[in-house]
């Protein structure tokens, strides 16, 4: 930064209030590389025991879950155990009519003709969940539409247990969470979630009538729809700190974790997302930001939580945003007005 660090900070402070939901509740990192430019916790973890958020306060970061689930698919197949141009039938057993064509690429990048979510029911097995899937209609022909699915995600996690042999949580954790270092990460049933010193819970915002916002209220772990399918672990079900996601970062960078190639793929602008200017990656979003800065980045929201992870490849820098308020009726854009203050303020 040109100006003084302290006045950088203060602004960098002040940006982080810039969102729809008004002052910030969660913790905040901004780096470049393994330099920490600028951290922050604010708010309350919980409000009812009057807890206050911290750098290390560990929150759900909903579908940033999806970066670990492509990673994971890309270290198998590193692994030679399977290849994202793998047809699902060879890893789920044979599926109806156009579903055979569908391959491991198809659903990473949401291009699979299945459906999104929402369907109705909710299935606590892997199982219940692949022979759901089969049953369900599909929205498209493989390959032929750009459609996000949380549920394409939860075949991804049916493909890693069944090539990886351990659950889905153990892979990303032998993989990288503890090669990493990554202590505060994992996988954790949001139907038991219980917040302590060290875990956030969850709130949120009702919007009302007039456009204003209602009370922040805390939301009952497992209560949001399909909060305990099966599928909803490998789509949104990680946890993990600013911190952690901060270690991830420096090994992302560094093809710490995956080879060159495969990294080249991972952020490969491969089908292009609907109503928007990008792309969709691997688990990551490719567009360029209201500045024209170009940005790897992905959204994240889950009981009572929001989350946003975005990185600048040709700075070398990332911000990370994890926070435990949002609003009701959802806000997938609410992290733009941060980050674009972020961006005039680290840029010029």
């Amino acid at each position: 930064m040109a100006r003084h660090p302290d006045s950088g900070r203060r602004e960098l402070s002040k940006a982080l209030d810039s969102s729809p939901i008004g002052r910030y509740s969660g913790a905040a990192l901004v780096v470049r590389g393994p330099e920490v430019i600028f951290q922050a916790a604010r708010g309350l973890a919980d409000r009812e025991r009057s807890l206050p958020n911290r750098v290390d306060t560990c929150f759900a970061i909903g579908s940033l879950t999806k970066q670990f689930t492509a990673a994971a698919i890309l270290r198998l197949e590193m692994e030679g155990r399977l290849s994202t141009d793998d047809p699902i039938r060879h890893h789920l057993g044979d599926l109806p009519g156009a579903k055979n064509d569908a391959t491991i690429h198809h659903l990473l990048t949401h291009t699979a003709g299945l459906i999104r979510a929402g369907t109705g029911w909710v299935t606590t097995t892997r199982a219940a969940f692949v022979q759901a899937m089969k049953d369900t209609p599909m929205e498209s022909p493989p390959g032929t539409r750009c459609r996000y699915s949380n549920a394409g995600f939860g075949l991804l996690g049916a493909i890693i247990e069944n090539v990886g042999g351990e659950p889905y949580d153990e892979v990303l954790a032998s993989r990288f969470f503890r090669p990493l270092g990554m202590t505060h990460s994992g996988c954790v049933d949001h139907t038991t979630w219980l917040p302590d010193s060290n875990q956030a819970a969850g709130h949120r915002m009702q919007r009302r009538s007039d456009g204003g916002l209602g009370p922040t209220e805390r939301v009952v772990p497992g209560t949001a729809d399909r909060a305990g399918d099966w599928s909803t672990r490998p789509a949104a079900g990680v946890t993990s700190t600013v911190g952690d996601l901060h270690r991830w970062e420096v090994a992302l960078a560094g093809e710490r974790i995956l080879s060159r190639e495969a990294t080249r793929r991972m952020f490969s602008p491969w089908s292009r997302m609907p109503g928007r200017s990008g792309h969709y990656a691997y688990g990551w979003c490719i567009e360029r930001s209201r500045r024209g800065e170009a940005t790897i980045f992905h959204p994240g929201r889950h009981e009572g939580f929001q989350a946003a992870y975005i990185r600048y490849p040709d700075r070398g820098v990332a911000i990370i945003l994890l926070a435990n308020v949002m609003v009701d009726d959802g806000d997938a854009g609410w992290h733009h007005d941060i980050q674009h203050r972020i961006e005039a303020i680290l840029f010029g």
